[in-house]
Formats: structure tokens, C-alpha cells, sequence
């Protein structure tokens, strides 16, 4: 159990029905993970303002707050929260000074400029099924599973990629994934220009891990619950339906089975689509035969 001596709940946090895990869970591994990779932790003891804030891109992760975030947080807080577009960014923020105390001084997450500070809690560090749903939540939300044509016409060659400005928290995921049996390749102090930044370039690190055999290694170890991360591996599998490669023939018959579609899922989507505002969506893993 964790030490909640720290966080003193007001007369409001229980009018607003607050609540805190007080064990460990995969569920709040996955929540920590979504903070690392998009989110921040914001402490201004002058305004006495406190707040967390987890922010996507608009154009293709509005879903992921919807059918993931917005479940996630009324199940490990009991908060109803309501996503928003501000700025260039949509997604959540939440003002609470007790679940800052309880994220930042109990569970050991980073406040203000987290890169410095980004690491993988001791507490998830404990165990290998909430470092897997930290990482996932990691990746649902600072990750990419992109396609490279390869000399081909239509891209069609899986790579999962992740990057931050943190090189220490990049080479613990690497090890991490490692560890859990992944080939992974380290790209570190990659150089881009960036006329935005005052220093007119950035400096990133980020992990790797390539072909079609590993990506199903992903889903079945890691998986997504990102909507447009899924979709992805969906577009993947219709791609390479035809493939005459034996490695990428398995790893196509791999991916129709329940198992991993159900492991790389939420619970939301494995019913068989969704709802998002007016619009019904179809399934995300419709069945696939190779002709």
C-alpha cells in the first residue's frame, strides 16, 4: 500500500468525490505512463494554483481521450472530466492540490519541467505487469507505429517509435522493452532544426523497433489502446494480407488471433466498436484472411 500521510483531503475533494488508490494497479502504471509521454504536473505555490494536465494532437487523438482517458479517470479518481480544445491542443486538466500531492510526493511523478526529472517509478519498477501498462500508456501517447515503403509502391513495413528530450528515460524504456524481449534500436542525440525554439534546433533520443515479427511481439507483450495507434496496425495487416514473405505470412496469422486482438484493446473497443459523438465507428479488428 502506498504512504498517503502526505495528502490531506479537504471538504471540497470530498464534495467533488475524490478518490485515491491507495495500492498499486496496472490501471494507474497506465495513467503515470499517459503522464510522461503528453501530460504535466504544474505547481505554482505563489497563485496556490495546482493542476495536471494531459494534452494530444486534435486531429487524430480525440478517441483516445474519449473512450480511454475520460473512463480512466472517473475509474481511478471517481472524477467526471470533460475533454477541451485549448490552443493547438485537446485534452483534459484537472485543478486539485491533494491529487497533485498524491501524483508528485506518492507515487513519484515529476512536477513543473518534467524532463530532467522523467523516470519510471520505483513502485512500477516492481513488477513486470505494471512496467508493461506504463509503457503502454508511454506509448499510446508519445509513440508512433508508422509504415515505410521499402522500395515498394504503398508503405507497408511496420516501425514503432518512441522519442523524448530525456536520453536517461529513453535508455530505461530501451532496457525495459529489452528485458521483455524486444529488439530495439537506440537512436540517441539526434539533431533537428527547429526555428521555433530559442536555440533554433532540438536535441532527441529515441527507441526503435523494426519489422513485422516484432510488431506482433509488441501487441502480444506491449499492445495499444490508442485508437489511431490501432488503427494503424489494422492498416498494417491489410497491407501485407498478400505477402509471399514466410516471416511476414506468420506474423499475419498471428495477428488474427482473439488473444491478441482482445490483449491490444481496451475493453471498450473489444465489444465491437464505439461511440463518439454522433458517429459510430466500425470495429477496429475486423477479421483477416490471407486470399
Amino acid at each position: 500500500m502506498f504512504d498517503m500521510s502526505e495528502v490531506k483531503m479537504l471538504p471540497k475533494n470530498r464534495k467533488q468525490g475524490l478518490t485515491l488508490p491507495k495500492e498499486p494497479s496496472e490501471d494507474l502504471a497506465y495513467f503515470c505512463g499517459l503522464l510522461a509521454g503528453d501530460g504535466s504536473i504544474g505547481i505554482r505555490l505563489k497563485k496556490n494554483d495546482y493542476y495536471v494536465r494531459l494534452d494530444g494532437n486534435p486531429a487524430d487523438e480525440k478517441e483516445l481521450y474519449h473512450i480511454v482517458v475520460v473512463p480512466l479517470v472517473k475509474k481511478l479518481f471517481n472524477l467526471d472530466v470533460q475533454p477541451r480544445t485549448a490552443q493547438q491542443t485537446y485534452g483534459i486538466r484537472i485543478g486539485s492540490k491533494a491529487l497533485i500531492v498524491y501524483l508528485t510526493d506518492v507515487l513519484g511523478l515529476p512536477k513543473n519541467r518534467k524532463y530532467n526529472q522523467l523516470k519510471i517509478p520505483g513502485w512500477v519498477k516492481e513488477n513486470k505487469q505494471l512496467v508493461i501498462s506504463y509503457i503502454r500508456g508511454l506509448a499510446d501517447t508519445d509513440f508512433c507505429l508508422s509504415l515505410k515503403k521499402r522500395y515498394k509502391s504503398a508503405p507497408y513495413y511496420p516501425v514503432v517509435s518512441g522519442s523524448s528530450e530525456s536520453k536517461k528515460f529513453m535508455e530505461e524504456i530501451a532496457t525495459e522493452l529489452e528485458l521483455l524481449g524486444l529488439k530495439v534500436s537506440r537512436h540517441y542525440d539526434v539533431f533537428q532544426a527547429d526555428e521555433r525554439v530559442p536555440k533554433g534546433h532540438t536535441i532527441t533520443h529515441g527507441v526503435h523497433i523494426y519489422g513485422h515479427s516484432q510488431l506482433i511481439k509488441w501487441m502480444q507483450i506491449i499492445g495499444f489502446s490508442s485508437p489511431k495507434h490501432l488503427n494503424k496496425f489494422n492498416l498494417w495487416r491489410e497491407r501485407n494480407v498478400n505477402s509471399k514473405r514466410h516471416k511476414t505470412i506468420s506474423a499475419i496469422v498471428e495477428s488474427n488471433k482473439k488473444d491478441l486482438a482482445t490483449r491490444a484493446r481496451p475493453e471498450h473497443i473489444a465489444r465491437g466498436g464505439f461511440e463518439y459523438g454522433n458517429k459510430a465507428t466500425k470495429p477496429l479488428f475486423p477479421p483477416i484472411s490471407r486470399l
